[in-house]
């Protein structure tokens, strides 16, 4: 699941490149549900 989950933010991370206003706000929502979700499960 952590794979997964860095695998988003790397995807995001070349979206910012487009510098959309509109993704950044989904993106903070996003990056929240995913420390969630590690939190949830814990794979370290």
């Amino acid at each position: 699941m952590n794979m997964a989950c860095n695998e988003k933010e790397k995807k995001k991370k070349k979206k910012k490149k487009k510098k959309k206003k509109k993704k950044k706000k989904k993106k903070k929502k996003r990056r929240k549900g995913c420390i969630l979700f590690l939190i949830h499960f814990p794979s370290q």
